[in-house]
């Protein structure tokens, strides 16, 4: 996995590299409570969410803007 940080002019861009694949799976042994929150709380959070498909795998960039 690789993350990427940039902070430009009042807003926060996130990449997080990794080589998943774009299609969530849900994993039916693990109770819904203890997974899978964490792209549904940045895609609330953030002014803007993509996921790309990539050769290596999966990119997910979210852009949140905040005030100083």
């Amino acid at each position: 996995m690789t993350l990427l940080l940039l902070l430009d002019h009042g807003t926060l861009h996130i990449v997080v590299s990794d080589s998943g694949t774009t299609v969530e799976h849900r994993h039916h042994e693990v109770a819904p409570d203890e997974h899978g929150r964490g792209t549904g709380i940045v895609s609330y959070l953030a002014e803007s969410t993509e996921v790309h498909q990539t050769r290596g795998g999966r990119e997910v960039r979210a852009c949140l803007r905040f005030r100083a």
